[in-house]
């Protein structure tokens, strides 16, 4: 049993005397130990009134003291102490001092008995009772009222220098005396010739005794009295007496006196005190059950504690369950173990001495506790230790040498640290292992068990959890952590020992940031750090360890042990367990065995007469089993007994003689028909030694051994001394079942001596009737030998002339005679009559046989004729409805139209030479994911690009995976969602996307979390919700939202892509249901994981679990639950926890996208409104610390991606917007590109982003007349088809307001804005399909629906378009390459050197109807040569380069534009130089 606190240790109940009408009587009650003190004549405490009220603390209320009562240094001028508080002390179990006291009186009216266990020396002495100097001028100490001391049991008394002391002389010594070998010494004090004597008053004349002829009192007045209880006594009462006479002896347990005979009547006690009784040993704990025959619990034991018997020792006590004694120290080969003597397991750990009260620790002792577990003493530390000690040539301590006590748990006496500073000694993590403090011996001038004197930072007594006794003083002015109420549960007896602290100021602790950790309770704590807890604030790992956990089902293999403990399960369970013990484990590791009320008790192995199950549940073994068993059966061997004590022999089916075991009852005899023999090892082992009851032979009818010589009884015959199943052949048995010969004509035997009891016959057999011929008779029972009886004999008779064989009996070979009328004589005549009749009947029947059978085959054939025939005529019939649906003139099937609009989304097809691969960005079972460049085909710009490349060794379906994504990204135009550029359908097809340099939203979001804040959040959540809405719009099903499917283009940007797994409802469709594959379960809605069902509902659970994705900064959700687990999860109502940052209504909003009910679930475009809402006012919905602080690094020294791939080739400095935003780039660079592209990084075509090339910003605002879908459509603002066309003068031209990308830093971009204020039309304007567009949302054409409702064309409807009528030729100025910036530096997509853009329209025509190319004006007007497209950077190094220069070799190149022209010749690759080949062929 646990103990509590050392108040309830000290609380033993005592039995009191049993009171007659003598002065010694009084009520049952309660003792209260109180420790007393060893400090002799030193002083303690800084004044008399710290003194008194110490003393007063220590003995209030107080019966029994455990020590010596030192009562001294209480001399106060005109103070008169108050000590009335000793009155109830009745036992002193060492020495009383009194010493330097100015009091009237010494109140210690209920002291019975000093009994001198330890006394006090003095010049070479020792006494018991030593009072002396109690006087100072004209006051002093007059009177010691010891009205109840009966005894002091050993020890001299000393009397000195009392000059007010009053009737001490007085008292009878002898009588209270135990030894008279001790004396009593009066030394200066006021004895009856003194001076002083006249102001003592006489005892008073109640005091007189007749036999002594005095008065013995204590003091003045009748109730002052010496009680003596020797001298009255009759010669042969040696324990005292309560009467004159022989029959008034006290007990001889008693001591002091008694009141009465019994050991109950004692005022004190010789021995031990048990309840009141005084005993000679106190009851055992354990006592010896002579029926039983074991040791049992005793109810009524106890522990000898000094002279007394308590159920429990004090606190500061060890136990010594062995000898039932309360001790200081263990005995050998014991060590202690929560404060109980527990039998060493191997070496003792050490118990070393202590150091003594005078002492301290030094460079000198310190080696004495090297590897201590226990320091049997105390410890004391102080400046000293670490100054050393000149004097006596001690060098000083090191911090790193007190590591010598990380292995001491227990010190006995007290700890007392008085130096050191926060270099020397910053805390006492030396102590960290020091679990408690007994304070059975404390510091004689502070009475302390713990105190701390010095300059530390923190305690770090991260596993001290007791001080038993003594005060706790802390007082360091740097030392925070520390609580009012932290050493509550620490002090065993809180009412007796104080706790006082000085410590630093909690404020300018949590300033400094020196508190608690958070999951520390709110007790305190030794330090910081999670590991440095006083208690933990939710459950802590027994109480061996400061490990704080959530749960116990945190860990396995542990239980709630309540208090917000977990405690280890015990070591037979497996798993966990619910409780203590091996009884409430919910597994067991080895065998477990049931009790009567079906609880489980798990054990190592099963006892011994259980054996264990194919469930390891230990069962009983068969009653008749001995020694144990292996499973329920009685047969000795595998899954039965052991051994038994008799066993019985029995066959099994194959033969085998096995054992079963017999029932006690049936011990040592055997049944009938068995013989009793002993086992050998040969006959089995596990009965070897031991008696069996074996079978007799199966021919005997009882035996006495074995075989069937030894049979009482033949079972069957009896033949030549054996026992047989018959007799030998030629014998039959007689009467008496013994076997004769049988008769000479006789075969195979007889059952019988005469010829006609023969079974067979040596030569003939002559049946005595004719039936018997044939075997038939009326009435036959027995067809062998009384119905067919026969003689044998050597010949036939003449009336029977035939013979035969005997067909009457199987098998039998006998000739039997026979007549004519014989059935096979009889048959033999009959059969050649029958011959000729019979062959005539065999012809004609083969003759019908073969008819029938050619007629069969026949209908057969034409069967399988028509079957083919019309299976042919099924297939051509087939064929035909297959070739009508096929040609359209199938119009059997009504039209049902769905009214639904064609989706004219295009994608384009390019050419792997367009395309320059750089570095992997990732890869997949799917393929590789490339970043490059996209170089299109006579157009002079390079777009950064995602290529998505299959691997080769991808099936066809995932071929159609990849195409049915890039059908879906086809028909997605939103701000919010990624793009496809582009498709190439080589061997291994390709996916080209826009570069996101950022990465995914998770990755980045875990990256930056320290400076992300509410507003970025808010405006992520709203454009994915924007994103998400548009989808839904379109009729998408994403069905892989997540924050990994998410990438950021900038801080400010994002956007949905991986829409490998989304589905593009048909117009009738609301749902889709997959097949099959793997789905991200923790993102998706329970009905997808069910049922596989898909819905823009279960989009919006995915758009909950990635908002809480964003607000947990990355956080895995559901981590610590299995995949296949979520959906049980899910079906009890769990969720994903509120994130930290998150209110209420955010939280809410998460809640309502997470409903079982899909309807209920929110919509896309509610989230949109939502967040935008919050977004407006972040702080109200988000709580972030330090969130207007927070920001995402600007990263102004990393060039932005652009600069990446684009080399400066400029040296002005910087644009003044440079500084506004720089994207920090993580997915490609300059160098990387550069190394792995055939294309150079400083070639002339123009760096832009994919969606300026989509999207370019228009700047004149020109009227384009409408020309219908079919016909040619300009490719770009480009010169006129005819000289007479007229330019747009500059002047006319106006720039309305446009969305444009900012690109920071990049210095070409404000030679762009002057090339564009020169030639406006370089621009490129809206497309018909919308694929260039200022803005990415606009609506270029809107038509009617049927409701009257007007919505967006999808690309490539059909309606009027807008085309530019006026173009302007480029000026010469356009041949250096430069990039406009404007006012706010926003830089304007612009090839340097003019193309044409393609739009991609229905038709396949161009506007430019002319045989040549629309390109021919360009090429020509560079002096009359060809132009070179951007793919041929060598031609813009040098702006002055000539190309006559070069001669253009007479081949075409994949990349050259000469085919426009008319040419044909078969292409090669462009080399740029002799080393560098180029990477992509066609």
């Amino acid at each position: 049993m646990a103990f509590k606190t050392l108040l309830i240790y000290n609380l033993v109940l005592l039995v009191g005397l049993k009171l007659t009408n003598s002065t010694f009587a009084g009520n049952d009650q309660e003792e209260e130990f109180c420790r007393g003190s060893s400090e002799g004549l030193t002083f303690s405490g800084p004044n008399d009134d710290a003194r008194y009220k110490k003393l007063k603390q220590r003995y209030e209320n107080c019966t029994y003291v455990d020590g010596n009562l030192e009562i001294k240094f209480l001399e106060q001028n005109n103070i008169s102490y108050d000590l009335s508080f000793l009155s109830k002390i009745e036992e002193v179990s060492g020495y009383v001092l009194i010493a330097s006291v100015i009091a009237d009186h010494v109140p210690l009216t209920s002291l019975k008995i000093i009994r001198g266990n330890e006394l006090f020396h003095y010049k070479d002495n020792r006494y018991s009772l030593f009072v002396a100097l109690n006087y100072r001028g004209n006051e002093g100490l007059k009177e010691l009222w010891f009205t109840s001391l009966s005894e002091i049991t050993q020890g001299d008394v000393y009397f000195h220098n009392n000059k007010f002391l009053c009737h001490h002389n007085t008292i009878l010594w002898k009588d209270i005396k135990f030894n008279p070998d001790y004396k009593v010494i009066f030394m200066s004090t006021n004895t009856s010739t003194s001076p002083a004597d006249k102001k003592c008053k006489e005892c008073s004349p109640e005091c007189y005794q007749e036999k002594t002829k005095n008065r013995h009192c204590w003091g003045s007045g009748p109730d002052k009295c010496q009680k003596l209880i020797r001298e009255l006594c009759h010669p042969g009462c040696d324990a005292g007496c309560f009467g004159p006479n022989i029959n008034d002896c006290c007990h001889s347990q008693c001591a002091g006196g008694c009141v009465g005979p019994r050991s109950t009547d004692c005022v004190a006690c010789k021995n031990f005190k048990n309840e009141g009784t005084c005993v000679n040993e106190c009851p055992k704990p354990k006592v010896y059950n002579r029926f039983t025959m074991v040791q049992e619990n005793n109810p009524d034991g106890k522990y000898a504690y000094r002279s007394l018997c308590v159920k429990h020792c004090p606190d500061y006590m060890l136990v010594d369950e062995q000898n039932a004694l309360c001790v200081r120290v263990c005995p050998k080969d014991y060590y202690p173990v929560n404060n109980t003597c527990s039998p060493c397991q191997g070496p003792c750990p050490k118990l070393c001495s202590g150091l003594k009260p005078h002492e301290f620790l030094t460079s000198e002792n310190i080696d004495m506790f090297q590897n201590c577990t226990v320091i049997d003493g105390n410890l004391k530390i102080v400046q000293t230790t670490f100054d050393g000690d000149t004097y006596k040539n001690l060098a000083g301590l090191k911090r790193a040498q007190l590591d010598v006590f990380k292995t001491v748990r227990e010190i006995t006496g007290y700890l007392m640290v008085q130096g050191g500073n926060t270099a020397e000694m910053p805390d006492l993590s030396f102590l960290s292992n020091l679990q408690i403090i007994h304070g059975r011996e404390l510091d004689m001038h502070t009475g302390t068990g713990f105190g701390v004197l010095s300059i530390l930072r923190e305690l770090d007594l991260s596993s001290l959890r007791k001080v038993h006794a003594g005060n706790i003083v802390i007082v360091s002015p740097n030392i925070c952590y520390i609580k009012p109420n932290m050493f509550k549960n620490i002090v065993s007896n809180p009412s007796k020992q104080r706790v006082f602290f000085n410590t630093k100021d909690p404020e300018q602790c949590k300033k400094d940031g020196q508190v608690c950790h958070q999951s520390c309770s709110d007790e305190g704590c030794w330090g910081k750090g999670a590991n440095k807890c006083l208690n933990c604030r939710s459950f802590k790992i027994d109480n061996s360890s400061n490990i704080c956990i959530d749960n116990c089902n945190q860990i396995p293999m542990l239980y709630d042990a309540g208090n917000k403990l977990c405690k280890f399960c015990h070591e037979e369970c497996l798993e966990s367990c619910s409780g203590e013990g091996p009884a409430n484990c919910t597994k067991c590791k080895h065998v477990a065995i049931k009790g009567l009320d079906n609880s489980i008790t798990c054990l190592t192995e099963c006892p011994e007469m259980f054996y264990s199950d194919e469930n390891n549940i230990c069962l009983p073994c068969h009653a008749n089993c001995a020694e144990g068993c292996t499973g329920p059966s009685d047969i000795v061997g595998k899954g039965g007994c052991n051994t038994c004590e008799l066993g019985i022999e029995f066959k099994n089916q194959n033969g085998d003689s096995m054992f079963r075991c017999m029932a006690n009852n049936e011990s040592q005899k055997c049944p009938h028909n068995y013989f009793i023999q002993y086992v050998s090892s040969e006959t089995s082992s596990l009965l070897q030694g031991s008696s069996a009851c074996f079978i007799c032979d199966e021919m005997c009818d009882g035996c006495h051994l074995g075989g069937n010589v030894n049979c009482i009884k033949c079972k069957y015959v009896k033949q030549d001394g054996a026992c047989r199943r018959s007799c030998m052949n030629m014998f039959y048995p007689d009467g008496n079942k013994e076997c004769q010969q049988c008769h000479e004509e006789c075969r195979g035997g007889c059952h019988g001596p005469s010829q006609i009891e023969c079974n067979a016959c040596n030569n003939f057999k002559v049946y005595l009737d004719k039936e018997s011929w044939n075997g038939q008779k009326e009435n036959c029972t027995d067809a062998d030998y009384i119905c067919r009886p026969f003689n044998c004999t050597h010949t036939c008779p003449p009336e029977l002339p035939f013979t035969e064989k005997d067909q009457a009996l199987e098998g039998e070979g006998t000739t039997v005679c026979v007549d004519e009328s014989h059935p096979i004589v009889a048959r033999r005549l009959t059969q050649k009559r029958n011959d000729d009749k019979r062959k005539e009947q065999e012809k004609t029947s083969i003759i019908v046989g073969s008819t029938v059978g050619g007629v069969v085959l026949l209908a057969g054939a034409l069967v399988l004729f028509g079957y083919c025939w019309c299976q042919r005529a099924k297939a051509q019939e087939k064929t035909a409805m297959l070739t009508a649906k096929m040609t359209g003139y199938d119009d059997e099937q009504p039209l049902t139209p769905t009214n639904a609009k064609p989706d004219m989304s295009s994608i384009r097809l390019i050419k792997q030479s367009e395309l320059r691969r750089g570095g992997i960005i990732g890869s997949g079972a799917f393929g590789t994911v490339y970043k490059g460049f996209w170089i299109p085909q006579d157009e002079n710009v390079k777009i950064p690009v995602a290529i998505k490349v299959l691997s080769d060794s991808t099936s066809p379906s995932q071929n159609k995976e990849l195409l049915e994504e890039a059908r879906v990204m086809a028909s997605v135009e939103h701000p919010c969602c990624i793009r496809i550029l582009a498709v190439c359908m080589t061997a291994q097809m390709m996916l080209i996307t826009q570069l996101m340099p950022l990465g995914c939203l998770l990755d980045y979001v875990r990256k930056h979390k320290e400076n992300i804040g509410s507003k970025v959040l808010l405006n992520w959540c709203t454009q994915i919700a924007k994103g998400m809405s548009y989808l839904e719009e379109r009729g998408i099903v994403h069905r892989d939202l997540a924050a990994r499917n998410v990438l950021v283009q900038s801080p400010g940007q994002i956007k949905i892509t991986d829409f490998g797994l989304a589905k593009l409802l048909d117009i009738n469709e609301d749902e889709y249901h997959a097949a099959g594959g793997k789905m991200p379960i923790k993102w998706l809605a329970l009905e997808c994981i069910q049922q596989r069902i898909f819905t823009h509902k279960s989009d919006v659970w995915s758009f909950g679990v990635t908002v809480w994705e964003l607000f947990t900064y990355g956080q895995r959700p559901y981590e610590n639950v299995r995949a296949r687990d979520v959906p049980d999860l899910l079906e009890k109502g769990e969720r994903l926890p509120q994130p930290s940052i998150c209110t209420i209504d955010v939280y809410m909003i998460m809640i309502k996208c997470w409903m079982l009910d899909a309807d209920s679930r929110p919509s896309f475009y509610e989230l949109t409104e939502e967040f935008a809402k919050m977004a407006r006012d972040p702080g109200r919905y988000l709580v972030i610390s330090g969130d207007v602080l927070k920001k995402i690094p600007d990263d102004s020294n990393m060039p932005s991606e652009i600069e990446l791939i684009t080399p400066d080739t400029s040296n002005k400095p910087m644009a003044e917007g440079d500084k506004l935003m720089r994207l920090p780039s993580h997915s490609y660079d300059k160098n990387d590109l550069a190394r792995s592209l055939s294309v150079a990084v400083d070639g002339p075509e123009e760096v832009i982003e994919a969606d300026d090339y989509l999207q370019p910003t228009p700047r004149a605002s020109v009227e384009i007349p409408t020309t219908p879908v079919s016909s040619k459509t300009p490719l770009l603002p480009y010169a006129a088809a005819s000289p007479s066309q007229q330019s747009i003068p500059l002047k006319e031209v106006r720039a309305p307001a446009r969305r444009e990308k900012r690109y920071a830093h990049l210095e070409s971009a404000a030679k762009a804005r002057e090339q564009r204020a020169q030639d406006p039309s370089r621009n490129r304007g809206d497309s018909v399909n919308s694929r260039y567009s200022s803005d990415p949302v606009k609506v270029i054409h809107t038509d009617e629906t049927d409701t009257g409702q007007k919505r967006p064309l999808r690309n490539g409807s059909a309606g009027k378009v807008n085309i530019p009528n006026y173009y302007t030729k480029h000026t010469p100025d356009f041949n250096k390459m430069q990039l406009p910036l404007d006012e706010d530096d926003y830089l304007q997509p612009k090839s340097s050197k003019p193309r044409a853009y393609a739009d991609l329209i229905d038709g396949q025509d161009y506007l430019n109807d002319s045989s040549g190319s629309v390109f021919m004006d360009d090429y020509t007007e560079h002096n009359g040569h060809p132009g070179l497209n951007f793919q041929n950077p060598e031609y813009f190094d040098d702006p002055n380069f000539n190309v006559l220069q070069k001669p253009i070799p007479n081949k075409g190149y994949y990349n050259d534009l000469s085919g426009v022209n008319g040419e044909n010749d078969e292409h090669e690759p462009l080399v740029l130089s002799e080393e560098m080949k180029p990477e992509t062929t066609v």
